[in-house]
């Protein structure tokens, strides 16, 4: 994984989060950092899920999103690290009782936060 490139950083996740994640993405796609906790405070390392963008990785992101979920809400904070170290945080969310399309809408978010064109993977052919 290239340190180079703008990565995503999915923090917070449990051994099952991290096993799911396994199941979508390819060998090399995503490797898993320990973090430690905040401000000096006691616990657990957190454990984080970084993932280099390219149209394949969006995709396989949305699908873990997504993954089991048919009705209710998907909220999942997620980091774009840039190569200079900067991140910024933002929160992806679908309201999926809402949403007539809500892949679409997660590929939209994930798109709009790592600036990679998607279009090929919105079913422009599927009715509205």
């Amino acid at each position: 994984m290239s340190d180079t490139a703008t990565t995503l950083v999915i923090p917070r996740l449990s051994r099952i989060d991290r096993l799911e994640l396994l199941e979508e993405f390819k060998p090399g796609e995503i490797r898993f950092e320990d973090e430690q906790p905040a401000n000096g405070t006691f616990g657990e390392p957190i454990t984080l899920a970084v993932v280099v963008c390219t149209l394949a990785t969006i995709n396989a992101l949305t699908a873990y999103l997504l993954k089991d979920k048919d009705h209710g809400t998907v909220r999942r904070e997620v980091r774009e690290r840039r190569p200079d170290g900067t991140e910024r945080v933002e929160t992806i969310e679908v309201d999926i009782d809402k949403s007539r399309a809500p892949k679409a809408d997660v590929l939209k978010q994930l798109a709009a936060l790592t600036h990679i064109d998607i279009s090929s993977l919105l079913d422009t052919s599927a009715p509205k």
